[in-house]
């Protein structure tokens, strides 16, 4: 099922909780619905979509152990992805995590409005921001906008940070309607053993491809 703004059921789309379904909220029920129903205490919150949404500081451990306990929800596969020689040509799912976290801030002051996204540990590895935050399509009626940023650990060697394969979608609403202090990210992972061919040694990605990916 789909759930829409009013939390009905609107279409036939199934969950990933059967074989072959998926879940794919757009932006603006990720903003307007779910996130916003969650802030607000949720009472309301669409009983059909509760198992897709898991609660979890996301800053707290790197993401391949932070999303282990649960299982993917698959988004579904759009357009023509690069194969490896014998494997199938159509386009498969993405592997997908949604997470209710707090939101982390620079300093002791959530007024300073800097945001802080190293994970715990001893400082190597952060979710790294492509672009500022963006308004969610679709016009959002709580100021539903949206943070994409790619996860990063430090080679030793070279002293750089690099990509790791792992993306997320960070999902806010304005302060007037509650924000600041939870959001709503979406995970997924884009390592070349899973999806569209990217090599195992560096598994970065175009911008183009990380828009794509964190649009579906």
């Amino acid at each position: 099922i789909k759930i829409g703004r009013s939390g009905a059921r609107e279409s036939t789309t199934t969950t990933a909780v059967l074989p072959g379904c998926s879940f794919s909220p757009t932006e603006i029920e990720l903003t307007d619905v779910y996130l916003r129903r969650k802030i607000a205490g949720g009472h309301d919150f669409p009983v059909e979509a509760a198992g897709f949404f898991h609660d979890a500081d996301v800053y707290s451990d790197e993401p391949e152990k932070l999303v282990q306990p649960f299982l993917p929800r698959q988004a579904p596969a759009q357009g023509t992805s690069r194969r490896r020689p014998g494997t199938s040509s159509a386009p498969r799912a993405t592997p997908a995590w949604y997470f209710f976290s707090p939101a982390r801030y620079a300093g002791k002051k959530k007024s300073s409005g800097r945001r802080s996204r190293t994970i715990d540990g001893d400082g190597s590895k952060n979710w790294h921001s492509e672009k500022m935050a963006q308004p969610v399509e679709g016009g959002s009626a709580v100021g539903g906008c949206v943070q994409k940023l790619s996860y990063m650990v430090k080679n030793e060697a070279s002293g750089k940070s690099e990509r790791a394969g792992w993306i997320m979608a960070e999902y806010g609403i304005s302060p007037e309607h509650g924000g600041g202090h939870l959001v709503l990210c979406k995970i997924l992972m884009a390592a070349d053993e899973v999806i569209y061919g990217f090599s195992s040694v560096d598994p970065g990605f175009s911008p183009e491809m990380l828009e794509r990916l964190l649009s579906e």
